[in-house]
């Protein structure tokens, strides 16, 4: 389970909101050299419920989605200095209208070897806006209750549970 922070895509997203990552878009280098482009990077779903359930359960104000998974961390923030600015600038356009939540650096890669060694993965991200970060502790809790809420279900499913 990748837990983090992400900068925000759609407006009406305030710091400190949770975006529960449902799949990632693939828009980095690492993961095509696992698997084709258009082979999607998505999160298991008993790990996404799972999320979407503790957050529920703790009253966190989250929405699930999908995040874009970028390799440049300066190329969102500071667009216009980079030499490829109206190229950034119009798949940011792009990444917004068809719906993206937040922006990070690790979901894609997780999702994609996930899928290749046959294991579960899913994501959390508190969100900064441009409004001031919050401590992460909700951020926290929910994962943890998360994590909680997942073995509750596989036990509940027969699944094998490996707890020390």
């Amino acid at each position: 389970m990748r837990v983090g922070t992400s900068g925000h895509i759609q407006k009406d997203l305030r710091s400190g909101d949770l975006a529960i990552i449902s799949a990632a878009i693939r828009d980095e280098g690492t993961t095509k050299h696992y698997l084709p482009i258009e082979f999607p990077a998505v999160a298991d779903l008993d790990v996404t419920r799972a999320l979407q359930i503790a957050a529920k359960r703790l009253g966190a104000p989250h929405r699930t989605g999908i995040s874009q998974s970028k390799d440049s961390f300066y190329g969102q923030h500071e667009p216009e200095r980079m030499g490829v600015a109206d190229e950034l600038l119009s798949r940011w356009r792009a990444w917004e209208l068809g719906g993206a939540l937040c922006s990070e650096m690790e979901a894609a890669g997780i999702y994609i070897v996930s899928s290749m060694l046959k294991a579960r993965a899913g994501g959390i991200a508190m969100v900064h806006a441009k409004d001031p970060m919050p401590p992460l502790d909700s951020l926290l809790k929910v994962a943890v209750e998360g994590v909680r809420e997942l073995i509750k279900m596989d036990r509940e499913a027969g699944r094998e549970v490996f707890v020390r």
